[in-house]
């Protein structure tokens, strides 16, 4: 326990050669040592603690290592305490290959982590948590994952005025030595995370490099800002979108950006989404394109539009103006019932068992008990033909089941647009079956 002043001109370790040790500084305590500070030293060295508590709380060190080759090791800055790695000297998690699950959490306003270069390099599993308005700032860069053992290390910043200032890069899964000299990109540790959350920032003066099954996520409210964002085609890149579109999740890169790999978009908790919806993802020059995008579900009357994203980094729900929220557009409700507002969803008003939001779908006259998505069959040999009446502007799907109550539908053709009005499937045995046809716009 650590409540007055103590002054070292030596290394500090917690846990040297041995496990289950605690160290707290606590009540305006302050630990200064002129060496490294070690927690877990040897490979023998697991579950050791250090809480640093308090607003005037200090611990300035050369260095820290948290978990060298020990795993389970921790370290906690709390309550407005402060923890200062001199100049000139680097900090890291997970030290050698054998070190794993060590933590480092920096909670609370006031909070605050200061250190040299920051690294999770050479062990897997290590994670640095920095949340609730506390602060991070790394005077050179911060690297996950530079080394061929330096798997799944993550580090997290959530929680509304939570901030990372890095001076330099990023760097997530690359030999980051060669690459600052110069000499090319060498992947190394796969799967490093970098998430900022909730309404958190993080800043860094140079390149955020997203290599090698790495991901980066940006949650609601919050932004990851550099010069130069790069990915490659094996990474992710992940956004939450608000309901309204200035909380979603920003890249906001004054330089390049070089998109690979796959953009996945989740709705934030509660989201909603409606036409003339545009959320302006990505800001930079860009480069590149995603080898897949995975964007929320929305109601069939409505799609996703990603024409603007690799030139503005925007995506938007274009569409109808749809001002009574039914989830039909206003200007179909003012053709068909001549009024927006007249128009009942889940009223079947032409009796031919589609309610008045399917017709809309459908693209069918909700008065006209003949206009309806009507699905006929019929049989070539040993085929099946699927014919019905296509609507333009509209997309098919059909489906097929052997059991409809225990056996889930699967494709048989989908992305049908009009004139296409017939399938014919040579594919299923001969039997019981049961085909679905779906609809929704194009």
């Amino acid at each position: 326990m650590v409540d007055d002043a103590w002054n070292l001109s030596t290394n500090v370790y917690v846990g040297k050669a041995t496990s289950g040790n605690t160290m707290i500084i606590t009540n305006g305590g302050s630990l200064v040592n002129v060496g490294f500070s070690y927690v877990g030293y040897e490979e023998s060295s697991d579950n050791n603690e250090v809480v640093l508590t308090g607003p005037l709380s200090r611990w300035t060190s050369n260095g820290l290592q948290l978990g060298v080759q020990g795993s389970y090791n921790s370290l906690s800055i709390l309550n407005g305490a402060k923890f200062t790695g001199s100049s000139g000297y680097y900090s890291c998690l997970g030290n050698n290959y054998r070190s794993a699950y060590n933590s480092m959490l920096v909670d609370g306003v006031g909070s605050e982590w200061t250190a040299q270069l920051i690294s999770m390099a050479d062990g897997h599993h290590n994670d640095i948590t920095v949340s609730g308005g506390a602060k991070v700032t790394g005077n050179w860069s911060l690297i996950l994952g530079a080394r061929a053992t330096g798997d799944y290390n993550t580090f997290t910043a959530e929680g509304d005025g939570t901030q990372v200032d890095i001076d330099d890069d990023i760097c997530m899964g690359i030999y980051w030595w060669d690459w600052r000299r110069g000499d090319g990109i060498r992947a190394m540790g796969v799967g490093s995370e970098l998430s900022v959350l909730s309404g958190a920032r993080c800043s860094t003066g140079g390149t955020v490099m997203n290599w090698n099954m790495s991901k980066v996520e940006v949650g609601e409210r919050a932004v990851v800002s550099a010069q130069v964002y790069s990915m490659n085609s094996n990474s992710d890149l992940i956004f939450e979108c608000a309901s309204d579109p200035a909380d979603s999740g920003k890249l906001d890169m004054s330089s390049t950006v070089t998109l690979a790999g796959d953009l996945i978009v989740k709705a934030a908790s509660g989201a909603s989404f409606s036409s003339g919806y545009s959320a302006d993802l990505i800001d930079g020059t860009i480069s590149g394109t995603f080898s897949s995008i995975t964007l929320p579900p929305l109601p069939a009357h409505l799609s996703w539009d990603t024409s603007l994203l690799y030139s503005d980094g925007i995506i938007s729900i274009p569409g109808m103006a749809d001002s009574d929220s039914d989830q039909i557009a206003d200007p179909w409700e003012v053709e068909h019932f001549g009024s927006i507002g007249a128009c009942e969803p889940s009223v079947d008003t032409d009796g031919d068992g589609h309610d008045n939001y399917c017709e809309f779908v459908a693209g069918t006259d909700p008065k006209v008990k003949a206009s309806c998505l009507s699905v006929t069959l019929g049989i070539s040999g040993s085929d099946c033909v699927i014919n019905w009446v296509p609507v333009e502007n509209r997309v098919y799907s059909l489906e097929w089941t052997p059991n409809i109550s225990h056996t889930p539908f699967t494709s048989v053709e989908g992305g049908m647009v009009y004139p296409k009005s017939s399938v014919t499937d040579a594919s299923n045995p001969s039997g019981m079956g049961f085909y679905r046809m779906r609809v929704g716009f194009k």
